[in-house]
């Protein structure tokens, strides 16, 4: 996937006459903004080293954060660590690391949703 990619979906998603650098959804500065005063629920952050989304969600997630909203973050570090990894059936079965940063996120989701 491509930045230019990423950009279009990005588009397809938001309303008509936004952009992705000044919507809540996609910019974590709007996102701040737009949480203060807000009643969020606490929010789990699931990150992969590799995405090339990964930085705009940390940045997001610690905009949350500075907002007062509840965060917790796990990253999944590893070499192929991409975007929803969790997702790639092949990579989650034949390759040991995918298969326990899975475990892992199941773990932690598990977790988030006991503790809230």
């Amino acid at each position: 996937m491509t930045q230019e990619t990423v950009d279009k979906f990005v588009m397809l998603a938001l309303p008509v006459g936004t952009t992705g650098r000044d919507h809540p959804y996609t910019s974590p500065a709007a996102a701040a903004r737009a949480g203060e005063g807000a009643r969020l629920p606490p929010m789990l952050l699931m990150v992969a080293e590799e995405d090339m989304l990964r930085d705009p969600q940390v940045e997001y997630g610690e905009a949350m954060a500075r907002a007062g909203k509840a965060v917790e973050t796990v990253v999944s570090r590893g070499r192929g660590i991409g975007h929803i990894f969790y997702l790639n059936w092949f990579a989650v079965e034949s390759d040991p690391v995918a298969a326990a940063r899975a475990r892992e996120l199941v773990d932690a989701v598990k977790s988030f949703v006991d503790s809230h």
